[in-house]
């Protein structure tokens, strides 16, 4: 349709309504000479153009794994954690953490985000999580979102460490209980302060060790009595949290001998 401008000239305006998906690097657009003449009949000088026509949505991006095994533990949130994944060159992608929409770094290909503290308020603490990602490119399309779950747990394993009382003397100690599934080392300390840390072997000589692993009892004759005893328990959990404990059983309150 024509538009008259201000100093008399006639502009025509040609609306080109691409199909859906379509990618023209370059679409040459022209006018021919003599096509068109002024009101005194001259004829006008044509022009050409290229466009580039883009309707075409990019590819959904990717997430790659989070923190590895999708588990965020309470060293990895310390240490911070990066969130990673591709998607097309150039384009903007954009994060939907919790409530809140975050736009990552892109870098030829490759898309970055850092979470902060404020992410992990808004995602509430520990338990399963979501995100999802989505890529603007050039022309202004938008992909499908891709999302992705991981869990947050931060919290680690309960770990204790007990005594086995002497059946005839509660004062005495004839052993120890630790929570299933925990490493144990025992350290002895003899009368004058030399300190053996036992070996597998050597803790199977002189324990019985139950087949669950969270029971300690000495053997007959193990000890003489004058030692102390220190025990250091070490138990992880799936998420790589670590509980450590540690426990003395000293020389006046054990009964092995």
């Amino acid at each position: 349709f024509p538009v008259t401008n201000i100093d008399g000239t006639v502009s025509y305006t040609i609306t080109y309504q691409p199909a859906t998906a379509t990618e023209i690097a370059s679409m040459p657009v022209s006018v021919a000479d003599g096509s068109f003449q002024d009101l005194a009949g001259n004829s006008g000088k044509g022009s050409s153009a290229a466009l580039a026509i883009d309707t075409k949505a990019p590819t959904p991006p990717t997430i790659s794994d989070i923190a590895v095994d999708n588990i965020i533990n309470a060293a990895e949130k310390a240490t911070g954690v990066t969130l990673t994944g591709s998607a097309e060159i150039g384009s903007t992608v954009k994060l939907s953490i919790g409530g809140n929409t975050r736009v990552a770094t892109n870098d030829k290909g490759v898309w970055s985000y850092k979470l902060t503290e404020a992410d992990y308020t808004e995602m509430s603490g520990d338990g399963s999580k979501s995100i999802k990602v989505e890529a603007i490119d050039l022309a202004g399309n938008t992909s499908t979102q891709t999302s992705k779950l991981f869990t947050i747990d931060t919290v680690a394993p309960d770990l204790a460490i007990g005594q086995i009382a002497d059946p005839d003397s509660a004062v005495y100690s004839n052993g120890f209980t630790v929570t299933t599934g925990a490493q144990v080392k025992v350290s002895v300390t003899d009368i004058h302060g030399h300190v053996v840390v036992l070996n597998p072997e050597e803790l199977a000589t002189k324990f019985s060790v139950s087949l669950a692993g969270d029971s300690y009892s000495a053997k007959q004759g193990a000890f003489d009595g004058s030692e102390t005893i220190d025990i250091e328990a070490t138990l992880s959990d799936i998420a790589g949290n670590t509980s450590v404990a540690h426990y003395q059983i000293p020389r006046s309150y054990r009964d092995w001998e």
